[in-house]
Order: structure tokens, then sequence, then C-alpha cells
């Protein structure tokens, strides 16, 4: 009896692997992979993103880089293609095949606008967030950048480029300036302007997503040269010569310039702060890294991080510390062993040396702390524009914290990620699934 059944077993499998060989010719014969079907069967399960949940989850067409968010879109960024999903639902609005694509305007449908560049030729049109319809175009555009109150439209005609300030609801022109240099330097959308970057990788795409107030300078690159740009009067003020050893930033009314050179103790560091209308310089400080530097040459690697007029460094002494970019001035200083975790220009967040104190100064008033919260020690943390988060990738939760007060906004489990922002709430995304989740949401 137990022979029998062991041979009725052995039939039952070379029948099954019969069944398998069967399957495996005949898909190399007729080229249909049946792993791509159990793939997308896979994929299109509804995905939870939250809980509490999300008021949406749905699958969009390709893998989600970041989401521009007005009063009721969610515009989702994904390399070659943007696709508008409705707030409220997640209906799909409109779909568009693009080289490049930003959200311009402030965060409402009446003076918002996708900019979205056409496919392998220059220009751009400037969409409706909810419609989808084209408000105006720039034809010769090679490139942008966009912000709360103004696009910045590089323009290529034949006789050389330009750099023009077009309004974001309509297009209307405010002023053109020429610029030299290639072209392609300037190309796609919001490209190197010598912007302050923030410490944390985590939130750098969904705050780059958030269109900010357009500065009162802004510099383009040509070579190793600076052009600043007076965006009020749209004049050309100076161009400046960006020496081998340093990385350059504008930050509000100032050319700040961090440079290291290799010592017999490490690298020495030099900051210089020039007025941006002028060149002259206004401030120098020795010692003071800004966390450019990287090699054993000490060359320059990296932007200055920092926000608002505020750069992070590290001191002589090995403490962290805020800098005014106005004057130099240590703004706030870290206790020994504690690591500075970003700042938004008027708050700056510390973080204790065990990791697991996260706590809120305000740098006007000398480096007071107005907060203090409890986190896991591998918890990131970014400061946003809207809030500052905190995601445990260990136990999937997503906190979001007023930036002046420390109260909750969001408290959700969660091992999405934050892939869009606005005043009101966040688009998360997991794989190719994205939802709307509004602040307020606490588990």
């Amino acid at each position: 009896m137990a022979k029998g059944k062991v041979t009725s077993r052995i039939e039952t499998g070379l029948g099954l692997f019969g069944l398998i060989a069967i399957g495996v010719t005949l898909s190399i014969v007729f080229k249909w992979t049946p792993w791509l079907d159990v793939q997308e069967w896979w994929e299109n399960r509804k995905v939870t993103l939250s809980e509490p949940a999300t008021s949406w989850a749905e699958r969009v067409g390709n893998q989600p880089d970041s989401a521009g968010i007005t009063d009721k879109a969610v515009i989702v960024f994904q390399g070659d293609f943007v696709e508008a999903r409705s707030r409220t639902g997640g209906a799909v609005l409109w779909k568009k095949e693009t080289d490049w694509a930003a959200l311009a305007g402030a965060p409402n449908d009446a003076t918002a606008v996708a900019i979205v560049s056409k496919v392998d030729t220059k220009g751009f049109e400037a969409l409706d967030p909810q419609t989808g319809k084209a408000r105006w175009t720039s034809p010769e555009a090679s490139g942008a950048w966009t912000f709360r109150d103004a696009v910045l439209a590089v323009e290529c005609p034949k006789d050389g480029c330009q750099v023009v300030n077009r309004a974001p609801a309509d297009g209307a022109v405010r002023w053109k300036v020429p610029v030299a240099g290639a072209p392609r330097a300037l190309a796609g959308a919001n490209s190197t302007l010598f912007n302050v970057r923030g410490l944390d990788d985590t939130y750098n795409d969904a705050r780059s997503a958030v269109p900010r107030t357009m500065p009162k300078y802004v510099g383009f690159p040509v070579d190793r040269k600076l052009q600043v740009v007076d965006t009020g009067s749209g004049k050309r003020l100076r161009e400046d010569e960006i020496p081998k050893e340093a990385r350059a930033v504008l930050i509000g009314n100032r050319i700040v310039y961090s440079s290291a050179a290799a010592g017999s103790g490490g690298c020495r560091y030099t900051i210089v702060g020039k007025d941006a209308a002028s060149g002259k310089e206004v401030w120098r400080k020795d010692g003071y890294d800004l966390r450019t530097a990287g090699g054993a040459a000490c060359e320059p690697r990296k932007d200055p991080p920092g926000g608002g007029v505020v750069l992070i460094g590290v001191r002589y002494d090995g403490r962290h510390v805020f800098l005014s970019a106005v004057d130099g001035r240590e703004l706030a200083v870290a206790a020994e062993g504690e690591r500075i975790e970003g700042t938004d220009g008027e708050y700056g967040l510390v973080r204790s040396v065990d990791g697991k104190t996260l706590k809120a100064l305000s740098l006007s008033r000398g480096g007071v702390a107005v907060w203090t919260r409890q986190v896991a020690p591998k918890a990131q943390v970014g400061m946003t524009p809207f809030a500052v988060f905190v995601t445990d990738a260990e136990t999937e939760r997503i906190v979001a914290l007023e930036p002046v007060t420390g109260a909750v906004k969001l408290d959700v489990a969660s091992g999405a990620t934050v892939l869009g922002l606005s005043p009101d709430g966040v688009a998360l995304s997991r794989g190719r699934t994205v939802g709307w989740l509004g602040f307020g949401a606490v588990a």
C-alpha cells in the first residue's frame, strides 16, 4: 500500500513537471511571459499607504519622482511623464509626455501652472493644473526656473539666449536680460542657481517641487563664472569668477564662497561673504566647515547647506553651528556631540548626542529652545516649507510637526514616501501607488 502511494506521488510530480515544461515551451514559441502578468496582478492590488488611510490611493503610469500640489490637483512628476490627479478623489485629470516639468505659481488653481516641456524640441507649455489646457506658451525656451511669483524662462532664439521673467498665471513678460554661455547649462527645470541645499536627502525631491518666492538676486552659471541678476529690475549687475577650490551660493543679498585647502592637519576652511550687488567683501571667517569639501585634496563637491539666510556648518572645535549669511555671526551653537538637522532660516533643528531628542531653536532669539520631542535614534528628520517631518523606517511611521510650536500635524503608520507637500497635506507614494492625506490625520 505504501509503495502504491509513493508511485502515485511520483506519477503526479512527473505530470506537473510535464505541464510546466509544456508551458515553458509555449511561452518560448509564442513569446508569452506569464511572469509579467503575475507581476502586473501583484502591483495592481489595492495598496494601503497609511493608517489612518489616505483619501484615495491610485496607481500612476510610471515610477513617480515628486508631486506638485495645488488646492484641487496633485500633479505627479514621473521623469518623462506628467499625470494630474484630483485631490478629492484621485481621478485622472490629464496626462502629458514631457522631457521636463515643474509647478509654478501660488498653490491654488487660479494662479498655478504646470510647466511642461515639449518632447524632443524647444519650448514649453504652461498648463492649467485641473484641465491640462495651455494657458500660455514659450516656444523658444530650453529651460525654466519656477517660483510662486514668476517663471524665469531661458529663451534662445537665433540671436542669443535671454532670461525672460513671466507672470505664472498668463505668461505676461515683465523683463528680459541677455545671458552668455551654452544653453545646455541652463536647460531643463530648476537647474543650478547657486542655492543652499537641505541637509537631508529624504525630502529633497518633495521640497524642490514646492515653488518658493523668487529671491531678490539670482545667479546664472557660465563656465566658472556667476552672473548676478537683480530680479526686481531685470538688470545684470555683475559677473563673479568662482575660484576652483570654492563653492558659491547666492543667499539673501550675499554671495557666499566656501573654500578648503589641504594641510598637514587636514582641510583648512575659509568662508567669505560678499555683497551680491557690488561684489565687495562684507565678512570672512576661518575654521568653519560648510560641508562642501571632500577627499584627500579637500576639493569642493557639494553646495553649502542651510535655509532662508542661514548657513549650517561645523566650527573649528567640532561643534555644529548656525551662521548668518548676512554678516557671518553665529546665530546658535549646538552642544558638544549634538548635530544640526536643518533650518528654514527662522528655526533650527538640533538632535541630541544619543539621537533620541529633537529640539527646535529660535535663531532670532539667540538659539532659545522653543520645543523638544522624543524621536527614534534612526528616524530621518527633515525641515520642509510646511512642517518638520520625522519618518522612521523601522516602525514605519510618519510624523509631521508644526515648526513654530512642535504641535503634531500628522501622525500615521506608514512606510510610504513623502512625494509632495502643501500647506494642508501631503502626497504619499509606495511604488507606483500615490495618495493624498490631509494634515490632521492622527493614528
